[in-house]
């Protein structure tokens, strides 16, 4: 695990919890591309743009481009029954924006995903 914290970011007008729960998915998700160990990295940092951004970045087996515009559909998996049931993105996409954020996606096959989330800063 590498984490790349920017150390003066600024604050953010979010519930801790669904943040929390936002970046378990995502790291929940990473480590089950990675069945074979590999690499998985946090980081954040602020924009230009007045928004702070939180990456989760893997190098597993990253996410077929033919079903890249799925992945954020309830009840969408491709893991085998018992073992997902769709919602864990579908419930980060719906936390996110309901934050006025957007999730990016980034992925290569056989290389790794990485997932950015952008939230509006706080003015001040």
């Amino acid at each position: 695990i590498k984490k790349n914290l920017e150390p003066q970011i600024p604050e953010i007008d979010a519930d801790p919890h669904q943040i929390h729960q936002v970046i378990v998915n995502l790291i929940v998700n990473a480590i089950h591309s990675m069945p074979n160990g590999g690499e998985l990295s946090l980081t954040t940092k602020s924009n230009h743009d007045k928004t702070i951004s939180i990456f989760v970045a893997d190098t597993g087996s990253g996410i077929p481009e033919t079903i890249r515009d799925k992945i954020f559909i309830p009840f969408f998996t491709t893991k085998d029954i018992n073992e997902g049931t769709g919602l864990g993105l579908s419930v980060v996409h719906g936390i996110v924006s309901s934050h006025q954020g957007e999730i990016i996606v980034k992925s290569r096959l056989d290389e790794g995903s990485m997932f950015e989330i952008r939230l509006p800063a706080l003015q001040k």
